[in-house]
């Protein structure tokens, strides 16, 4: 148990957090169960996909998991040479601008942490009366209704929690759609071993950065930029700040914060910026910009380092391009934004674990 875990566990008798922070810490668990999974299954996996006759692969998810496809979509797209797209479980239902031209031809990867999410549940059903014959799940509860209507599932467990805002869980779903990526694109999964150490060392790095990030009180507003692949994340961030400690907060790509969302920064603005793999020099430079205007800088990087100097968290020094671990500074800045303002994120305000929409009949 980390500093801040033992903070949380001792604190008050209403141990604001206390659940919160052990998803985080223990997600490391998580990752490594995937990756054992994954490592056993990946023939599996492969013969799969090798079985399949489409053209084009969509993904679908709802809240922080719609924001999980938006990462997987290229994640695929450059490992198996597919047009692969995502959208929200949302725009699966009715009629008007149906996402899939030829579900005939598709391949529907649903992503979900419950595995009863309605609107996912109602994309399937949807996607298979318009003609689609195959449906993916990717979830952390194998034993739920979506695995059950799908043709193939990719499942562990481990990376369940019950909390309402999803840390560890979120974390699995995305071990698992880029080691899918992985595997299909022919790359090489690490030793589980690996992934241990690293995952370690991301959040013990976490840590050690915001302590030096100084008072939190006095940020008004947090926005996270991110790049092709960090744009998903960069969303989650921002939702973690929503839902976690009701603060003002918004997402962008990285090259588009200077067309129009930068006016927002000021000496009250913390600005997060995701360097994933897929980040240029061109990404850096908005870094530079957005400091320049007073903003307090937070650069979690596993590509290219800005050229001034700012708060870093290097979150992949042995460049294992494991995107998870851009994760644990987002969760804990959430959760001590939280906590610096006396609110308990294991209780979001109007928020329930797991949607379920009622029949208009009912």
């Amino acid at each position: 148990m980390n500093a801040l875990d033992q903070t949380v566990a001792s604190s008050d008798s209403d141990q604001l957090g206390f659940a919160t922070s052990a998803d985080i810490s223990g997600q490391i668990d998580a990752w490594t169960a995937v990756n054992d999974m994954l490592l056993s299954r990946a023939d599996e996996i492969r013969q799969a996909w090798n079985d399949l006759d489409i053209d084009q692969v969509h993904i679908t998810g709802c809240g922080s998991v719609n924001y999980l496809s938006q990462t997987t979509a290229p994640l695929l797209q450059d490992a198996v040479g597919l047009s692969c797209s995502a959208a929200p479980g949302s725009a699966y239902l009715g009629d008007g601008g149906w996402p899939i031209a030829e579900p005939k031809r598709a391949l529907l990867i649903v992503a979900s942490r419950s595995g009863e999410t309605s609107e996912m549940v109602q994309a399937v059903a949807a996607f298979r009366a318009r003609g689609g014959q195959n449906v993916w799940c990717i979830t952390t509860r194998s034993q739920s209704t979506l695995p059950g209507l799908a043709d193939f599932v990719i499942s562990t467990d481990e990376g369940y929690e019950p909390s309402v805002v999803q840390t560890r869980s979120f974390s699995a779903l995305l071990a698992m759609a880029q080691g899918l990526a992985t595997i299909l694109g022919g790359g090489n999964l690490q030793t589980s071993e690996v992934v241990e150490v690293a995952g370690s060392a991301a959040i013990e790095r976490a840590d050690s950065v915001l302590d030096q990030l100084g008072p939190l009180e006095r940020f008004e507003r947090v926005i996270v930029l991110g790049t092709r692949l960090g744009f998903g994340l960069a969303q989650e961030g921002q939702l973690l700040m929503n839902e976690m400690a009701l603060t003002d907060s918004s997402s962008h790509v990285l090259l588009d914060f200077r067309h129009g969302p930068i006016s927002m920064v000021d000496s009250s603005t913390l600005v997060v910026a995701l360097l994933d793999p897929s980040a240029s020099e061109a990404d850096t430079a908005v870094v530079d910009d957005a400091a320049s205007l007073g903003a307090a800088m937070l650069v979690v990087t596993m590509g290219p380092t800005p050229k001034g100097s700012y708060l870093s968290a290097d979150v992949d020094p042995d460049g294992l391009g494991h995107l998870p671990l851009m994760l644990p500074i987002l969760q804990r800045l959430g959760l001590r934004i939280a906590l610096s303002k006396g609110i308990n994120p294991d209780q979001p305000r109007h928020l329930s674990a797991v949607v379920i929409l009622q029949d208009d009949d009912s």
